[in-house]
């Protein structure tokens, strides 16, 4: 059997191939835009990331915060916590936001004094920090937990930044705290 083809077939070949070679193109214009905006997602979400980017927004928050409890009180500042929780890039901008809540929990005038420990152990769970752990020994040394008091005060040492030029924490702030392990420690004994 001999397939024969007019001019009319001919026709109908060239159009088949130039939707095949269109339908290609466009599977790969569209594969290299998919993977451009991964990139470029990718590379936007690391510039969020940088320890700059999450200090200043932590700063900003806690700025606005000081405004809001200043202005509302503590459950305004509770309501506008919760709202930046939902705009937090990573784990530690929302360990930060919780140690925020936690802290305006423990205020006069709070109706979450009873939280103020939830908030702290989460934050604690999301992303232990040093501030975390300070938070939580403080509230258990406040609370007569001298046990716990002294465990947290200790990973709150031991989480410390080491270099004191970059950060808030001096060497009279770890003399300070490394005192209360002492006494915490001798009052156990």
């Amino acid at each position: 059997m001999v397939l024969k083809f007019n001019k009319s077939d001919k026709s109908s070949q060239y159009q088949i191939k130039s939707k095949i070679f269109i339908g290609l193109f466009s599977v790969i214009v569209l594969s290299l835009l998919g993977f451009g905006g991964y990139f470029v997602y990718k590379a936007w979400f690391n510039l969020q990331n940088t320890p700059e980017a999450i200090s200043t927004r932590i700063n900003t928050v806690y700025d606005k915060l000081g405004e809001v409890s200043k202005n509302g009180g503590a459950n305004d500042s509770q309501e506008y916590l919760d709202g930046e929780l939902k705009n937090a890039v990573n784990k530690e901008e929302v360990a930060q936001i919780y140690i925020m809540k936690s802290a305006a929990a423990d205020t006069p005038g709070s109706a979450d004094k009873a939280k103020s420990f939830e908030y702290a152990y989460k934050a604690e769970s999301i992303y232990p920090s040093y501030k975390s752990a300070l938070i939580i020994a403080n509230m258990e040394k406040a609370k007569g937990n001298n046990e716990t008091a002294l465990k947290y005060y200790k990973l709150c040492v031991e989480r410390a930044p080491k270099d004191s030029e970059t950060h808030e924490w001096s060497r009279a702030d770890l003399n300070y705290y490394n005192k209360i392990i002492a006494e915490l420690e001798k009052d156990i004994k």
